[in-house]
């Protein structure tokens, strides 16, 4: 850990607000991760909010390479269980003192119990980043809108959904902030030649249970069958990281390599998209994964799950992304296969996929945030 930590003067007339940020120990690279890193460096100039994060569970694993600079910014509690559910709010003694917090952010429903006691003391927002369609997350918001400011969707699906689920007078609590990147100015389509193997890459959170990844051993197998030389690049850490690379070394391709390089920081992960044709997602949940808009921005063509998540409120199929039902590995192999072939498709499809995401600027993303918890502080003074 450094010995000095990074603070930032203001731009902003308004007086200086503090928010807590709620999540997992930060140790695992994600869409969550990457959005709050992005606050911890931008908010506190641009707007006076600095935010904090208090990290909930046991951590085993170095804390990313994005947070170290703002270490003194990090709360940690290993046990939940240390806060008293029910009507009063029950802080290990210290853990929140003298933070003069003034709104707290949930980054989504895996600690939902806390709402309530949290809610006590504090003004809560809840960020909802994952769309299940009639699942439990839209229950969650309506077992605790009375207890939230502000409920957050990422994607206009996932905001209408949030409202369907809510009672009418709780649907005011919903508001839509998409998801937003930092746009690189350059970019490039089909960054592998013709006569190379074709660039994939997985980058995200390693576990099955919704991101599916060992459907990655499966996708090999079938684009050696498909006599498709391609190597894919596997970035991210998660419980079943483990298992992938141990199955992975077990069952060598012809065709196909893989090449893992755990979590990186947010631009070493950058970089390394920036060298890749293809983004792949095998997930069966998502909300508007960070992944796919700054593949997108480099020119990194999606071919991801078909999901009722909102993607295809912006992406085309065919056009800007190329979609399969979860689980159907032969079908994304064949696309990887047409896109490998006809790399003029490769150009058009990389073309139309960073034309999208112009539209989706983290300045824009940050200052409706800023808005909002404006807002909500503003209400509970």
């Amino acid at each position: 850990m450094i010995d000095t930590c990074v603070s930032a003067s203001t731009n902003s007339t308004l007086p200086p607000r503090n928010i807590l940020f709620v999540w997992q120990p930060l140790t695992v690279t994600g869409g969550v991760e990457t959005f709050v890193a992005s606050c911890m460096r931008l908010l506190p100039a641009a707007y006076g909010i600095q935010p904090y994060v208090l990290q909930i569970g046991p951590s085993t694993s170095p804390l990313l390479p994005d947070f170290e600079p703002y270490h003194c910014f990090l709360l940690h509690l290993g046990d939940p269980s240390r806060f008293e559910i029910g009507s009063r709010f029950a802080a290990p003694a210290g853990l929140l003192a003298d933070r003069d917090i003034d709104a707290v952010v949930f980054n989504d429903w895996v600690f939902a119990e806390l709402v309530e006691p949290l809610s006590v003391r504090f003004p809560v927002c809840m960020v909802c980043n994952s769309h299940q369609p009639g699942g439990i997350y839209y229950s969650l918001a309506a077992r605790y809108s009375k207890h939230l400011r502000a409920i957050i969707g990422v994607s206009e699906t996932i905001t209408a959904t949030l409202r369907a689920h809510l009672a009418p007078e709780d649907q005011r609590l919903v508001h839509l902030i998409r998801n937003g990147i930092e746009i690189p100015a350059q970019w490039k389509p089909s960054h592998s030649l013709p006569d190379e193997p074709i660039r994939l890459i997985y980058l995200g959170r390693m576990e099955q249970e919704y991101k599916r990844v060992l459907d990655l051993l499966d996708l090999a197998a079938d684009l050696d069958r498909l006599s498709v030389r391609a190597k894919i690049l596997l970035v991210g850490d998660g419980p079943d990281r483990g298992i992938l690379e141990e199955r992975i070394a077990a069952s060598p391709r012809e065709n196909v390599t893989f090449e893992s390089f755990g979590h990186l920081g947010h631009a070493a992960a950058l970089e390394l998209l920036d060298t890749c044709d293809i983004l792949l997602l095998m997930s069966d949940t998502e909300g508007l994964p960070l992944c796919l808009l700054e593949a997108a921005a480099r020119g990194v063509v999606p071919v991801v799950t078909r999901l009722p998540n909102g993607i295809e409120d912006y992406f085309s199929e065919g056009v800007s992304a190329f979609l399969f039902q979860p689980g159907d590995t032969p079908t994304a192999a064949r696309l990887i296969a047409n896109l490998n072939r006809d790399r003029a498709l490769l150009a058009r499809a990389a073309a139309a996929a960073r034309k999208v995401v112009e539209d989706f600027d983290l300045q824009v993303t940050l200052r409706a945030f800023a808005r909002l918890i404006d807002e909500v502080t503003t209400r509970a003074a």
